[in-house]
């Protein structure tokens, strides 16, 4: 992550720039490569990092090398249910939300993902306005990281080996503040 200096006299303070956070990534699981297509024109104009998968085991590879923030998953892949997925998921203690598609309208079959673990369900057809208010619903505030380095500090703090760049290397952030490889406007003060 790089940080750009606040444009006055007071230097110690520090805000992120828009053009160089971190995107918040989303997985769009679909075995439908026009919903997929769909959904990402969907999110084209939002600043999100997208995934795609067309089964679930595709899905799953992905969840275990990204850090995934909301993942969007057809109910009915084809290799693998939403139930399989949501199973997975939980017990391999993936830290992704996950909000489920489907076209089959079962009240029963809604409140069996609900309790597998989704996030919520969203009913086939997918209009654009309530894909997107349901992203923005139910994607984690982006502020996680002050909890992501709380808990790592607490894990940490007592290693003597611990140094500044361990940090650096986990939350992938530069101690530069923005002076290196970042656009123009953020080095001017101007983001």
């Amino acid at each position: 992550m790089i940080y750009c200096p606040m444009p006055g006299p007071i230097h110690s303070e520090i805000q992120q720039c828009g053009g160089c956070m971190d995107k918040q990534k989303i997985l769009i699981v679909d075995h439908e490569p026009l919903v997929i297509s769909a959904l990402e024109r969907f999110l084209r104009d939002k600043s999100y990092e997208i995934f795609t998968a067309e089964n679930g085991h595709k899905s799953l590879e992905i969840l275990h090398k990204e850090k995934i923030d909301l993942a969007v998953v057809e109910a009915q892949v084809e290799d693998m249910d939403g139930i399989t997925l949501l199973t997975h998921v939980q017990a391999e203690k993936i830290k992704t939300a996950i909000l489920i598609m489907t076209s089959l309208g079962s009240a029963e079959l809604g409140e069996q993902l609900i309790k597998a673990g989704a996030v919520s369900v969203l009913d086939k057809p997918i209009a654009r306005d309530r894909f997107l208010t349901k992203v923005k619903r139910y994607m984690p505030s982006q502020y996680m990281w002050k909890d992501r380095l709380e808990s790592f500090l607490e894990d940490n703090y007592t290693n003597p080996e611990l140094k500044f760049e361990d940090i650096m290397h986990y939350f992938k952030f530069s101690k530069t503040y923005g002076y290196e490889d970042v656009p123009a406007e953020c080095a001017h003060g101007k983001g």
